[in-house]
């Protein structure tokens, strides 16, 4: 048989008490006594009571739901935030529904609008398709990671330190000419920080270089990257002949496909060729060559864009709806040594 919904009556008939005070200890428990709160709490197992979040939502005009909205799964970075923010969900006082738009800025407004049906409290968004003003709009607090964030608060990774380490590895490692791979970056996202940080250190050691971006309709590509990274490879034997080569990868799910590809096409890992990528998310340790990478510490990331995100919560309630201030977060990375690179000293 169906099993009937435990009602606020149905409690307070049980314990003698009101269904004001039945409310309260939903809504203000700390305004009950503790003996009166015991005597709800004794009740609630007794009569089996299972809460309605749904319109307690509805009643209070808050979800505890926060969006978060991806633009892809192919990069494990983002795999690996989401793993994160699944793993804090028993300890979290937030629910979160999760949305990736196949970078499609029509679907990400679309995903918006279908939040705010929700009425979520909150959006975390990793990808960088909207505008910061545009997402300031917005009546809730909006946490940018890795992405442009003129408008918004932000968490990211210190990409000029992780830039700098690995450039640093690669000439100590007595690499004779460096490279870069990368995907096209506009200079207003933070990730724009290891193309800049690197042609300024190359040019500084006075050490042959080049940057390869990626066409921007082949980044999510995987066979199409493959063909790119067998070019790269082939100008790599014509161009700097004789040479050991370091090569920095803006991220894991790229440098993964470039090791194997360099690994196909005549490369030996790592005296001929390091590889320095960028994450540490899982790739970076399953590769056939465990690859050296810049690691983002993705757990502090996600913890501290929770707590960034209670702030902003508290913020907009004693504010009443103004302008919320800005915060921008910045994680320290570090250089996780591993198979593809001599690590000498």
């Amino acid at each position: 048989m169906r099993k009937q919904n435990t009602t606020y009556g149905d409690i307070a008939s049980y314990t003698n008490l009101s269904k004001m005070t039945i409310s309260r200890y939903f809504n203000q428990p700390d305004s009950l006594a503790d003996e009166t709160k015991e005597k709800i709490e004794e009740a609630l197992k007794k009569l089996d009571y299972t809460e309605n979040k749904f319109a307690k939502a509805l009643s209070s005009g808050k979800s505890g739901i926060i969006g978060i909205i991806t633009p892809n799964f192919f990069y494990n970075f983002y795999t690996a935030l989401i793993d994160s923010f699944i793993r804090i969900y028993p300890k979290s006082p937030y629910k979160f529904l999760v949305f990736t738009s196949d970078n499609s800025p029509e679907m990400e407004r679309s995903f918006i609008s279908e939040l705010l049906s929700y009425r979520i409290e909150g959006l975390i968004i990793l990808s960088h398709l909207l505008s910061s003003k545009e997402l300031s709009q917005y009546p809730f607090p909006v946490i940018g990671i890795e992405r442009e964030s003129e408008f918004i608060s932000s968490v990211d990774t210190d990409n000029v330190s992780g830039t700098k380490q690995a450039i640093k590895r690669l000439l100590q490692d007595g690499c004779d000419a460096l490279i870069h791979i990368n995907t096209a970056t506009a200079p207003s996202l933070p990730a724009y920080a290891r193309i800049k940080i690197f042609e300024q250190m190359t040019i500084q050691a006075d050490i042959p270089h080049q940057c390869f971006i990626i066409p921007t309709d082949i980044h999510t590509d995987s066979r199409k990257l493959y063909d790119c990274f067998a070019k790269i490879c082939q100008t790599l034997h014509k161009k700097f002949p004789h040479k050991r080569i370091g090569a920095f990868v803006c991220n894991d799910t790229m440098a993964h496909l470039f090791l194997n590809s360099a690994l196909t096409n005549g490369f030996q890992v790592p005296e001929q060729l390091e590889i320095i990528g960028f994450d540490n998310s899982p790739v970076s340790e399953q590769a056939i060559l465990p690859i050296t990478t810049v690691g983002q510490n993705v757990n502090r990331i996600v913890s501290q864009t929770v707590r960034l995100l209670d702030q902003q919560l508290e913020e907009k309630k004693n504010q009443n709806g103004d302008i919320l201030l800005q915060k921008h977060l910045v994680i320290k990375p570090k250089l996780l040594l591993r198979k593809t690179t001599l690590n000498l000293r």
